[in-house]
């Protein structure tokens, strides 16, 4: 009955008629939960149709349909509501339905629709033993070029980047230019605990945070969290400054992973390596009880050297890289590692960033100290 009252738009009687079974106790199986799912999404009350279905399966009694979840998100998926559609995509897996390319083409309609990059979505195929091919060559969802406002959403899309290739080379058209890996939001979610404050490394600064992460195969990772209103609003400017950081390979500074951009955030994330020993500062203004960290004169020496071959490589214009400033040189910013060998972090992080933002970051770091007068004042 409750099919006939779906079907045919009452919906009213329908509510009613759910109502009546929940109120007698009527024991409800998942046929009839599917049509009472669908009876709400009818009546345009989507989250409610997600809430019961929630609600079944905690209950631990009945398995709703796939068809009852996939029915859910299709309608987020159609809003380009990413992250209901991934929580749907997440909650079907943990129930063992994989493999099946209705969910992925779901999943794919969701970030389309939202105009957000995808990043790894092959490789999340692979896992579920899934072939990027087996998405129907007619859905519009399986090739797609945008061109939006935002210069990190146009990094994909803005060169027809096609979101189920194996290509992965890093931006511009460059073949000198290194690889670096693009995450997806979800990779570094569950890597920093949702950006817990325990994983907080640096203090938060008017545009960025830094936090710790490690990565799925256990590798630690520094993650730096940038506000978009922060980035350059200029597309071909955003998109030079970000080549000029995969750019950038020396054995004292620290190494970019890969990047990470969320539309529904408004974020950009870059990880990088994780440098274990913290900033020199932490060595230069020792306390009493912190004897232990202070370095002898031959480490210091070669903390020096290593500091002027990094900076020498910025500054240096070779065929691989152009001429690079700092801009924001501290103590704060070269990380010591294992072996105590100094790693310059944020290097060229400013050839992404508005002037305005960046003025901002030196007024208030100990770079100012640093800084020609000319320079701070102009």
């Amino acid at each position: 009955m409750l099919k006939v009252y779906a079907e045919n738009k009452l919906l009213a009687k329908g509510k009613e008629l759910v109502n009546q079974m929940s109120a007698s106790g009527c024991r409800i199986g998942p046929l009839t939960w599917d049509a009472i799912v669908k009876l709400y999404i009818d009546s345009g009350e989507v989250e409610k149709a997600d809430s019961i279905l929630h609600k079944v399966l905690l209950q631990k009694k009945i398995r709703p349909f796939f068809s009852s979840f996939m029915a859910v998100m299709d309608q987020y998926a159609k809003r380009g509501d990413i992250h209901n559609t991934e929580k749907i995509f997440r909650r079907l897996k943990k129930m063992g339905y994989v493999g099946r390319m209705k969910q992925y083409e779901a999943l794919l309609q969701a970030y389309v629709t939202a105009k957000t990059p995808v990043y790894g979505f092959r490789d999340r195929m692979k896992a579920d033993n899934m072939g990027s091919n087996d998405l129907n060559s007619t859905d519009p969802t399986a090739k797609c070029s945008y061109q939006t406002a935002s210069p990190l959403i146009s990094l994909e899309y803005s060169n027809r980047w096609d979101p189920m290739t194996d290509e992965r080379s890093s931006i511009g058209s460059s073949q000198e230019a290194p690889q670096i890996y693009r995450f997806n939001l979800e990779e570094i979610e569950c890597a920093t605990q949702y950006f817990s404050e325990v994983n907080l490394l640096s203090k938060k600064s008017s545009f960025a945070a830094t936090y710790k992460g490690i990565l799925r195969d256990g590798t630690e990772v520094a993650v730096k969290r940038i506000n978009k209103t922060s980035c350059k609003s200029e597309e071909a400017e955003f998109l030079m400054g970000l080549k000029a950081l995969t750019l950038l390979r020396h054995e004292n500074l620290v190494g970019l992973r890969g990047f990470c951009y969320s539309r529904a955030r408004g974020e950009c994330f870059l990880i990088y390596d994780f440098v274990a020993n913290g900033s020199l500062s932490e060595y230069l203004d020792v306390k009493c009880d912190e004897i232990h960290k202070v370095l002898d004169w031959s480490v210091r020496v070669c903390i020096i050297k290593g500091i002027a071959k990094g900076m020498e490589y910025l500054h240096s214009d070779k065929p691989s890289k152009p001429s690079l400033l700092h801009q924001n040189m501290s103590s704060t910013k070269v990380l010591i590692d294992r072996h105590f060998n100094p790693l310059l972090s944020s290097s060229a992080l400013h050839k992404l960033l508005a002037d305005d933002a960046i003025f901002s970051s030196l007024k208030t770091s100990a770079a100012m100290g640093y800084l020609a007068p000319e320079y701070s004042t102009n």
